[in-house]
């Protein structure tokens, strides 16, 4: 013979409840419990616990930025912004589980609409998009792997953003003009010098900024990145050409003082060594340098060649 185990309950407060009213719930769980075997007080309790350990889109998403800083995440404040500004206002104050397709759907179409207003806006704000439901999507995945939802309401989408295409590049006339001319434009030193070493090493300026001298291997003569300074999350070395060496040179009387080359940052984290394809770099380095030295030291634009002259040129200078 199974023992029974009592236990209290409470079911309302008296007068809100009258006896009549009291009897009838006790009736429904006498019922639940000796006919069909639960236990309403657990139940309750488990139901109490399932209700508190739910969060809302903007308190689980503190989590994830914290998260995202701990793991050093490359552009973390830039989600953080997309958060703020167009996820939040529409899905904020509702509870993970309860978010819909359609409230995801809401916000894109929020950035769409504005961005009509916005003369500088990019592809018609459809990048913004795209990387604001990008940010989304990762959050739901990890809100699923923590078990605060079932569902990841992006999957269900029609996503109508679209991947920014830059065709745009620069003729040799305005590399000269480029070359020549920040520091007659009021540029401060420091903020042209960093133009010019992501146009000489042709790196990300997000990259540029985040440069350490010693991130510099004198040695090797290699600028070399960690795994959290690079879009792709590699380790990724650069090597220095002739002009970078020499813009380090000019901006270290402004930052040799900090640990930044072009300014103070905040990027910290381990340093890793990858040497592939260092070779090829390397000579795509002095190659580079050989074009800037047939372009960027003419007296005028009218005596830079032309591509077909930099081509035969390259050909006869034994560099490749």
């Amino acid at each position: 013979m199974s023992s029974r185990k009592s236990c209290w309950i409470t079911i309302g407060k008296y007068p809100e409840w009258n006896i009549r009213k009291a009897r009838h719930e006790y009736d429904l769980l006498y019922e639940q419990v000796h006919d069909y075997g639960r236990d309403p007080v657990r139940e309750e309790k488990e139901q109490t616990a399932k209700e508190a350990s739910r969060e809302t889109a903007e308190s689980f998403t503190k989590t994830y930025l914290e998260l995202g800083r701990l793991k050093n995440k490359a552009f973390i404040e830039e989600e953080e912004r997309y958060f703020r500004q167009d996820i939040w206002p529409v899905i904020g104050d509702l509870l993970l589980d309860e978010v819909t397709p359609d409230d995801i759907d809401q916000f894109q179409l929020n950035i769409i609409k504005r961005a009509k207003s916005r003369k500088r806006a990019t592809r018609g704000g459809k990048v913004a998009a795209k990387h604001a439901i990008a940010c989304t999507r990762r959050l739901f995945n990890l809100a699923k792997k923590k078990g605060k939802c079932e569902h990841n309401p992006v999957n269900d989408i029609e996503p109508l953003g679209e991947t920014g295409k830059r065709n745009r590049v620069l003729s040799f006339e305005e590399i000269w003009r480029f070359w020549n001319g920040p520091e007659k434009a009021g540029i401060p030193p420091v903020t042209a010098n960093a133009l010019k070493f992501a146009l000489v090493t042709m790196q990300r300026s997000n990259e540029v900024r985040n440069m350490r001298y010693s991130s510099y291997k004198a040695s090797e003569n290699v600028w070399q990145m960690e795994t959290h300074e690079t879009k792709n999350k590699t380790m990724h070395r650069v090597p220095m050409n002739r002009y970078a060496l020499e813009i380090m040179e000019h901006v270290k009387p402004y930052t040799g003082v900090c640990p930044y080359v072009y300014g103070e940052n905040n990027v910290t984290g381990e340093v890793y060594v990858q040497y592939s394809y260092d070779f090829e770099k390397r000579r795509a380095a002095q190659v580079w340098e050989f074009i800037l030295d047939q372009i960027v030291t003419c007296k005028s634009p009218e005596e830079i060649p032309s591509l077909e002259e930099l081509r035969e040129r390259v050909m006869h200078s034994g560099l490749l």
